[in-house]
């Protein structure tokens, strides 16, 4: 995070992009000021297997959101600006669970529940349902990706697969992303040449190179000889 490493296993990378509220402010003043009036944060992150382009580091005074006020206030810190469904492209990825980085506090059900409007009550009662559904949809997650399942079962996984498509293609249309199919002539060499998906606030590509390393073609980059083949 800016410049500095960061050994905890999340997706995490934040940008910080300092300027003043008036140009004739003294430096003394504003670092006595609010955060977002001196800079500005702008961070990507992957939360609950969702990518999200987020801004701000927003005090209580700049909130896009205060859930409760008061002395003991809750309220929004950053504003999210496009999200991407990372989890829902699974075995296409294969990454681990640990770096979905899956945090029952960061669920809507778990944040809408410090909100004052409404029934608070039901609102505390229904504060894990969606951190019930995301862990249902984890072990979910786990069997797409695990080829090595001894108890494969080839119509469960097609059901899986075809769920977890359906999601992620309705999160896609929302948040406005475009693709295209690569049409590789290198698809012999690299079975995964990637997926790129853009929308107007930017673009992402993953591509998971254990399927690289699981390719017939492998015997072509281990081994100190080569065969030519006819």
């Amino acid at each position: 995070m800016n410049g500095e490493d960061d050994f905890g296993d999340h997706i995490y990378h934040e940008l910080e992009i300092p300027y003043r509220w008036k140009d004739d402010a003294p430096v003394e003043k504003a670092l006595l000021q609010p955060y977002c009036e001196v800079a500005l944060a702008v961070r990507m992150l992957v939360v609950n297997g969702t990518l999200h382009l987020q801004v701000g580091r927003f005090d209580k005074s700049y909130s896009p959101r205060v859930l409760r006020p008061g002395s003991l206030a809750v309220y929004e810190t950053f504003a999210t600006i496009t999200s991407f469904p990372l989890m829902y492209f699974s075995y296409q990825h294969g990454i681990p669970v640990r770096y979905l980085n899956l945090v029952a506090a960061a669920m809507p059900s778990y944040k809408e529940s410090h909100d004052d409007r409404g029934d608070r009550k039901k609102k505390s009662k229904d504060r894990y349902s969606d951190w019930q559904s995301l862990n249902r949809e984890i072990a979910g997650y786990r069997l797409l990706c695990d080829e090595d399942n001894p108890n494969y079962n080839h119509k469960q996984i097609e059901t899986l697969a075809k769920s977890f498509e359906e999601k992620r293609q309705k999160l896609l249309t929302a948040e406005g992303y475009k693709s295209f199919d690569r049409d590789d002539d290198e698809s012999w060499r690299y079975p995964d040449s990637g997926h790129s998906y853009w929308n107007d606030y930017g673009q992402v590509f993953f591509r998971n190179m254990n399927a690289n390393r699981d390719s017939p073609r492998a015997a072509h980059w281990f081994t100190d000889y080569y065969e030519e083949e006819p």
